[in-house]
Parts: C-alpha cells; sequence; structure tokens
C-alpha cells in the first residue's frame, strides 16, 4: 500500500509502521503527529529538487549528451585544480 493509499484509509495523526527486521518482523499502527508535516515537508523539497532538474533538461533541450559531458568534465576538472591551487597556498 502506498503512502498516498494510507492517508487516504488513516487518520493523518496515525501512521502504518513496518518492521522488516529480525527477530520479529511485523506491522502496526502509532500516532505521531509531526509525521504528517514532516512528510509534506519532504515532499516539497522533493518536488523543488526536481524543479531544479527540471530546468537544467529545458536549457539543455537539444544539446548531444556527449557535448554536456565533455562540459561537465571539463568544469568539474577546473573546480578540483582551484580547489587544489586554493589548499596548496594555505
Amino acid at each position: 500500500m502506498s503512502v498516498v493509499a494510507l492517508a487516504q484509509v488513516f487518520p493523518r495523526s496515525e501512521v502504518l509502521v513496518m518492521n522488516n527486521t529480525t527477530p520479529a518482523p511485523g506491522t502496526g499502527l502509532t500516532e505521531e503527529p509531526r509525521l504528517p508535516e514532516q512528510f509534506d515537508r519532504l515532499e516539497q523539497q522533493r518536488a523543488e529538487r526536481f524543479r531544479v532538474i527540471d530546468e537544467m533538461r529545458a536549457a539543455l533541450k537539444g544539446v548531444q549528451a556527449e557535448e554536456i559531458e565533455r562540459e561537465a568534465a571539463r568544469a568539474l576538472a577546473a573546480v578540483r585544480a582551484e580547489r587544489g591551487q586554493a589548499s596548496a597556498s594555505q
């Protein structure tokens, strides 16, 4: 059962807990009023991260993957070189 389905079945103050560890695997309901807010916050963070990825994809639409990989490798090498020079001068 997905989290969405659980939200429809159980009140928002109750959460289904699944324990898959030994020696006693099992499931049960627990009351935890903060879990829905934590879940909503995590969902918002996830949506924001995917929004950034979608923006990057849109900006690079039509650019060949090989060119993106070359530019990423070049930028990474430049940052590593810069960091190496910074730590060597300290």
